[in-house]
C-alpha cells in the first residue's frame, strides 16, 4: 500500500501547512519530536540541578514513568487501528508491531527478569553460553532472539525496498518511519559511547555522562510516541484512499 505525499498539490498552498498537518505531512513527525525532544531536554538542563539528574533517569525515576505511560499510550493506539489493519489486510504485521512493542517495553522496563533465574546479569548472546544459567533461561532467551530475527527479515525483505522508494516520493509513512529510526540509533549510539570511549582512552566525565544517559532516556521515551502518531498517520491515510 502506497502513501505519498502529492508535492504538485503542495505547490499551491504554503509549505508550513505540510510541516504540521499529521494527515499529509512527511515533515510532522520529523519536526514535532525533534521540538520536543529539544524542548524537554532544555527543561532538565534549565531546572534540574546536575547533581539531582540521577534521580530523574534512574529506574523508577520521573523519565522512567514517562516512558511507561508512553507505551500505554501506545497500547490504546494498538487497539484503535487493529480494524485499520484488518481492513487492509495487514493483519499479520499488526501482530509483529504488537509483539515488537512489548520486546521493548520488557527491555525497557526489564521485565524479562521476572523470567530468569539470575537477577543482575546482563540478558545477551553470552547469557546463553554460560554454563551457570539454567536451562528454561535460555531456551526463553533463544526463543526471544529467534523471533527476533525472524521479524527482522521478513520486514526488511518484504519493505525495506518499499520504504526507500517511498521515502524518495516524499511518502508520509517512510519519512516519519525514518524519523524512529534515527531516534533509535541515537538512543543505541549514546548507549555504547562509554563502551566505545574506553578503549581508545577518552574519559567521559560524570557531567557529561549524565547529560548522555538523559538524551538517551528521552530517545527511549519518544519512540512509543513517534509509532503512536504513525498509526494515527496510518488511520488518516486509509481514509483518505477509501475516498479516492
Amino acid at each position: 500500500m502506497s502513501f505519498k505525499f502529492n508535492v504538485q498539490n503542495a505547490t499551491c498552498k504554503p509549505i508550513y501547512i505540510y510541516i504540521y498537518n499529521i494527515r499529509v505531512s512527511p515533515l510532522f513527525v520529523l519536526v514535532l519530536s525533534t521540538i520536543l525532544f529539544q524542548f524537554v531536554l532544555n527543561l532538565f538542563y534549565v531546572f534540574v540541578p546536575l547533581h539531582e539528574l540521577q534521580l530523574y533517569i534512574a529506574e523508577g525515576g520521573l523519565i522512567s514513568k514517562l516512558t511507561t505511560a508512553s507505551y500505554m499510550i501506545l497500547l490504546i493506539a494498538f487497539i484503535g487501528v487493529f480494524l485499520d489493519f484488518l481492513k487492509s489486510g495487514y493483519l499479520c504485521e499488526f501482530f509483529i508491531f504488537l509483539w515488537l512493542s512489548i520486546c521493548a517495553f520488557a527491555r525497557e522496563q526489564e521485565l524479562i527478569r521476572w523470567f530468569i533465574d539470575r537477577q543482575n546479569v546482563a540478558v545477551n548472546l553470552k547469557f546463553i553460553f554460560n554454563s551457570s544459567n539454567r536451562l528454561f533461561d535460555k531456551i526463553l532467551i533463544i526463543f526471544i532472539f529467534l523471533t527476533l530475527i525472524f521479524i527482522f527479515v521478513y520486514l526488511a525483505r518484504k519493505y525495506a525496498l518499499r520504504i526507500i522508494i517511498e521515502f524518495f516520493n516524499f511518502g508520509v509513512i517512510a519519512w516519519s518511519f525514518s524519523a524512529f529510526v534515527c531516534f533509535f540509533l541515537v538512543g543505541q549510539f549514546i548507549d555504547e559511547l562509554p563502551k566505545i570511549a574506553k578503549p581508545i582512552g577518552w574519559q567521559i566525565s560524570k557531567e557529561l555522562y549524565l547529560k548522555l544517559e538523559l538524551i538517551e532516556e528521552c530517545t527511549e521515551l519518544f519512540l512509543p510516541i513517534i509509532v503512536t502518531i504513525i498509526f494515527v498517520q496510518y488511520h488518516f491515510l486509509l481514509k483518505v484512499n477509501k475516498k479516492k
